[in-house]
């Protein structure tokens, strides 16, 4: 384990792979590989009620339960959760889905613009200021951090395929 120092400890950064709590350490509970998160309750609710899911454990915080539900889509396994907001909570949350057993996330949420911008437009971020704290614990220190650009072609392929229907 090394501890890049800093400062500011904040930008200081451990690039041990293992973390000192394993939360699934005993097996038992095992989720897909990937999962979508949104932080719109009814458009999940709604989802999951149109295909044939299961709950498979709940996230539970101070907050509130969160149903992390298992379900198949085209072929592909995976599950999908409710997000919570908030750096910290949503640090926490993923961190105990990559301990049962998630690889993959992609989260869909909303946000306010400082241009004009058409409520409902889709916006794909390919860039975030990293001004929260939790992404230092993850990656070395850096104004910014880039969305990966492969990821970013299949949203825009997507997009673009359900556009032409």
């Amino acid at each position: 384990m090394t501890i890049y120092k800093n400062a500011f400890p904040i930008l200081e950064y451990d690039d041990e792979i293992d973390g000192v709590i394993i939360p699934n350490k005993n097996g038992k509970i095992l989720l897909p590989e990937i999962c979508v998160m949104t932080f719109f309750h009814e458009v999940l609710e709604d989802f999951v009620s149109k295909h044939k899911s299961e709950i498979r454990y709940n996230y539970r915080s101070e907050m509130a339960n969160f149903p992390i539900y298992v379900l198949e889509y085209k072929g592909i396994e995976l599950c999908m959760i409710q997000a919570v907001v908030g750096s910290a909570s949503i640090a926490m949350m993923i961190d105990f889905l990559i301990g049962y057993g998630i690889k993959k996330i992609i989260a869909c949420g909303g946000c306010g613009v400082l241009v004009d911008i058409p409520a409902g437009d889709v916006i794909i971020p390919v860039r975030a200021l990293r001004d929260e704290g939790a992404s230092y614990h993850y990656l070395p220190p850096s104004r910014n951090i880039d969305i990966n650009k492969e990821m970013i072609s299949i949203i825009k392929k997507t997009l673009e395929d359900k556009s032409e229907k």
